[in-house]
């Protein structure tokens, strides 16, 4: 055992020594690692309910930048990498099933969102997001970086990547999205909200939300709904909850804001007012991120806040498709009632 090992089962050891005592009698040196290394890891990770079978899972890397939420199960023979400064987020109910990788490595992010379940013999790598309550199947490959080989193609690939620097264009996959056997989605890809592909696909181009796709390339071959969001949004009527899109949770009759960033996928706009309606609130500080720039919020009462929308800030927001994705910003949690845009 080195140096780095010794400290680790120290701290461990000090920070619970009788557990390990008693651990160690019962059940001696093996088990006794082992609750060493959980006790560990719990102290890395903030998380004290991980349901895992630990002499199978692997974690590479440091773990100071891996972070795991609550009844979160991993099965057998898994691999967890964070290394290379990257950034592990697995969220809250998070399944993970045998043999699966799991690898944020090169400075990248990965992000697993809330109740996302993965079947067996899955692989992620790089910069992905990954949305709540995703399902994928068995033998699904995931991958942000790309190798080099067209810098000098006189060099073999593996040349090139020793010489250049890899690049990493982000896949983000939204929530409620069922990927099924064998998929393989490439770097840069966007998976809109909703969207169930195909056993065997290879996803090449970004996904509109609440379709079905199949294929090599995986192409459009039937929808889930037709995603139309209405001019007005209410929390009350079932039918609009697709458009409450991302970071937001149905709570009695209001949608609650999960995080401070938060998504509502809104039709076509024109000039004039987006009027959200809230459960009476601290009126915090809101803002529409736009690839212009910013759009402030303006609070009429405790209740009401108006995000007025200019013919320059249209050329930033609208998008080719009959709808767009409006990204806000707020300082604290806010209950969403109603939502009526200009259309």
């Amino acid at each position: 055992m080195n140096s780095s090992h010794q400290a680790v089962s120290t701290i461990a050891l000090i920070k619970t020594p009788f557990i390990f005592i008693l651990t160690f009698l019962k059940n001696g040196a093996r088990q006794t690692y082992y609750a060493i290394a959980r006790a560990y890891v719990f102290a890395r990770t903030g998380s004290s309910s991980l349901m895992i079978p630990w002499k199978n899972v692997t974690f590479v890397g440091d773990l100071k930048n891996l972070k795991v939420g609550h009844k979160t199960h991993f099965d057998q023979d898994v691999v967890i990498t964070c290394k290379n400064q990257s950034q592990l987020i697995i969220e809250d109910g998070v399944k993970v099933g045998s043999r699966c990788s799991i690898s944020a490595n090169l400075f990248s992010k990965l992000v697993i969102q809330k109740n996302t379940s993965f079947h067996s013999d899955c692989s992620l790598v790089g910069d992905i997001q990954i949305g709540r309550s995703c399902l994928f199947a068995r033998n699904i490959f995931v991958s942000s970086f790309d190798h080099q080989f067209q810098q000098e193609p006189a060099l073999s690939i593996k040349e090139q990547d020793k010489k250049y620097p890899p690049t990493s264009r982000p896949v983000v996959i939204d929530d409620d999205c069922w990927i099924g056997w064998g998929v393989a989605i490439r770097s840069g890809i966007h998976i809109g909200k909703g969207v169930v592909v195909g056993a065997n696909s290879v996803v090449t181009k970004n996904l509109k939300p609440y379709r079905i796709y199949g294929g090599i390339p995986a192409r459009e071959i039937g929808l889930r709904l037709e995603f139309s969001p209405p001019q007005h949004l209410k929390a009350t009527d079932p039918e609009h909850s697709p458009y409450f899109y991302s970071q937001l949770t149905l709570n009695n009759q209001s949608y609650i804001t999960d995080s401070k960033n938060w998504t509502i996928s809104s039709p076509l706009l024109k000039s004039g007012p987006i009027e959200i309606k809230t459960v009476p609130s601290l009126m915090p500080a809101i803002t529409l991120q736009t690839a212009h720039g910013v759009i402030q919020g303006h609070w009429k009462n405790k209740e009401n806040i108006i995000f007025t929308i200019t013919p320059d800030d249209l050329d930033h927001i609208n998008g080719t498709d009959s709808f767009v994705n409006l990204n806000f910003q707020s300082e604290q949690q806010i209950q969403i009632k109603e939502v009526i845009f200009p259309c």
